[in-house]
C-alpha cells in the first residue's frame, strides 16, 4: 500500500509511479463495492514500475462563485 486517505465524492485522486506515470481521476468515477469484495483496481503498473504516491485533490472552486462571495 502506498497511502490511504479519506476522500469525499467531490474530490479527485492522483496516483504517481516511479517511472513518471500520472493518473488523475475523480473519486465519483471509482465504483464503490460492498465490504466482502477485494476492492477496485485504479491503476495497473507496467513491469518493473512501482506506485510511489497517491494524493487527494480537493474540488476546485469556481472563480465566479468566489468573486460573487467577496462582493
Amino acid at each position: 500500500m502506498v497511502s490511504a486517505v479519506a476522500v469525499d465524492e467531490n474530490d479527485g485522486i492522483m496516483l504517481i509511479s516511479d517511472k513518471g506515470t500520472l493518473i488523475r481521476t475523480a473519486v465519483s468515477q471509482i465504483p464503490t463495492l460492498g465490504r466482502n469484495t477485494q476492492g477496485v483496481k485504479v491503476i495497473t503498473p507496467k513491469d518493473g514500475e512501482k506506485l510511489i504516491e497517491g494524493v487527494r485533490i480537493p474540488p476546485e472552486e469556481d472563480d465566479e462563485e468566489t468573486a460573487d462571495a467577496e462582493e
